[in-house]
């Protein structure tokens, strides 16, 4: 019980999407097989039921998604030099955007961001490109235009595999904490959760 205790608490905890989702697959499979009372129960509720009620709007990254987020931050990155380059912008006026992102080693809360891009495609871009002026903004728009929407894609992109991984560990991880029992009275997340294990294989079918 102790080396499956061990294993089963590091997926849990593992800041990889695939780990969690095998240990709620573990957790579910040993709680089908036992009867009467449950062991697991108190040992792995707490963590499991943590994993059902978190939001796909939450700040943390899984590792699985750090690539697409450095793709986001170079596309970022080229919109900015756009402005410069294209657009005859000073460097003074443009976001520095952050060289780590978020899910790196040594990624601190400064760290570049889906939401840090967001803003940048939201917020100021129009900003910045109300600055372009003459020439400049003739041979700029569409080439901004274009750099815009090729990190609106990648964004897409990302918000997509975001979903598919956070909705596959926590539609497992209610399916765990209805076999261990005792659902207490928050229901909505875990029927939510199950009814999303629909939802999970249509969007793997359609992102991959």
């Amino acid at each position: 019980m102790g080396v499956f205790k061990d294993l089963i608490e590091r997926g849990l905890n593992s800041p990889w999407s695939s780990p969690k989702w095998l240990a709620c697959i573990a957790i579910e499979e040993s709680a089908r097989k036992t009867s009467g009372e449950n062991p697991l129960a108190a040992i792995f509720r707490p963590t499991v039921s943590k994993l059902v009620e978190s939001s796909s709007a939450s700040d943390g990254v899984l590792l699985e998604l750090v690539p697409f987020l450095r793709m986001i931050r170079r596309k970022t990155q080229a919109l900015a030099n756009a402005f410069v380059e294209h657009g005859g912008l000073s460097s003074s006026k443009i976001p520095v955007v952050p060289i780590l992102v978020q899910g790196e080693p040594d990624a601190g809360p400064q760290a570049f961001s889906f939401s840090f891009a967001s803003s940048f495609v939201e917020k100021e871009y129009l900003k910045l490109s109300s600055q372009i002026t003459g020439t400049w903004k003739y041979k700029s728009t569409k080439l901004l235009r274009e750099t815009c929407d090729s990190v609106m894609d990648s964004m897409n992109d990302f918000q997509k595999f975001k979903e598919v991984h956070e909705r596959r560990v926590i539609s497992a991880a209610a399916s765990a904490v209805l076999w261990l029992g005792e659902l207490g009275n928050k229901l909505n997340p875990i029927i939510q959760g199950i009814m999303n294990s629909l939802k999970v294989c249509f969007l793997r079918f359609y992102v991959y």
